[in-house]
């Protein structure tokens, strides 16, 4: 597994366990793009770790992927 996929499958695991969600990796994967470097991911993976309220929430999320569907 590639670093981008570890750091997306923290982000997912972090964010599920903060917010009791049931988010898939297809889906945060998606919210983060192809266009963010490992450290944005690796930013992004601290704040919902650290329970930042900036932090991005499963309705982020699923707004977005709801939107493209």
């Amino acid at each position: 597994m590639s670093n981008r996929a570890n750091l997306i499958q923290q982000l997912t695991d972090g964010m599920n366990k903060r917010y009791n969600s049931e988010l898939t990796t297809e889906q945060v994967e998606h919210w983060v793009g192809s266009d963010a470097n490992n450290d944005t991911i690796n930013e992004y993976v601290e704040e919902v770790v650290s329970g930042d309220d900036s932090a991005v929430t499963p309705d982020d999320v699923i707004s977005l992927w709801n939107d493209c569907q």
